[in-house]
């Protein structure tokens, strides 16, 4: 008995049959109702990761670029905000800097990156009482900002090598951190607490800038 495929009563089961069998696919033409065999299209293979510097956000931990722009729209949120006492102010923005330090590529597991978070924290923490905010508040952000500095200047010699704009904006905001401190003055400016900041943000953007292009390891 023939097989079904080969039946002549239908040449256009025996058609759809072949397709099938081969893998092809078949359409109706709907002019004369033939099937036409088309053939068979391999299915597209996965992207394939750019080469290194290439910009590619597939290679970044989500939870850091959500880190980043936090950071970058608390920094933005303090320019375009007056308070009186810029450094009570400024206190969640360091809580922000802290968690998007963490969350930074191969951070975790060095220790000079552990310790200087825990400086930055209770830094911020005593910035966070308002009792404690009113003595002394020039030392206790500049504390946490140079406790923030020495973690990313341990990534910038460490993993974040072979980008050198990593190393090169962390002594941007050293140098920025280092102007906040002045021996004959109780408090700095509100513009150089927020150019601080903002320093700090750029080192963080070099920092997925460059986890983006492969270049961190």
């Amino acid at each position: 008995m023939a097989h079904p495929a080969f039946s002549s009563r239908s040449g256009l089961l025996s058609a759809a049959a072949f397709a099938v069998l081969a893998g092809c696919s078949h359409v109706s033409d709907p002019n004369t109702g033939a099937v036409v065999v088309t053939a068979a299209v391999p299915g597209r293979p996965a992207a394939e990761a750019p080469p290194l510097g290439v910009f590619d956000e597939r290679r970044v931990d989500p939870a850091f670029t959500r880190a980043v722009a936090d950071f970058a729209r608390e920094v933005s949120r303090l320019e375009t905000t007056y308070d009186a006492d810029p450094y009570f102010s400024a206190r969640r923005a360091l809580e922000v800097l802290a968690n998007a330090i963490e969350t930074a590529p191969y951070a975790e597991g060095d220790d000079h990156v552990t310790l200087a978070l825990g400086t930055l924290r209770t830094e911020q923490g005593r910035l966070a009482n308002a009792f404690i905010a009113s003595a002394q508040p020039m030392e206790r952000f500049a504390s946490a900002l140079a406790a923030a500095a020495d973690a990313f200047e341990s990534l910038a010699l460490g993993p974040y090598h072979d980008a050198p704009q990593v190393y090169e904006r962390v002594q941007a905001f050293k140098e920025a951190t280092a102007a906040l401190r002045y021996p004959e003055r109780l408090r700095s400016s509100r513009a150089e607490v927020v150019a601080a900041l903002q320093r700090a943000a750029l080192v963080l953007t070099a920092m997925h800038t460059a986890v983006a292009r492969g270049l961190v390891s």
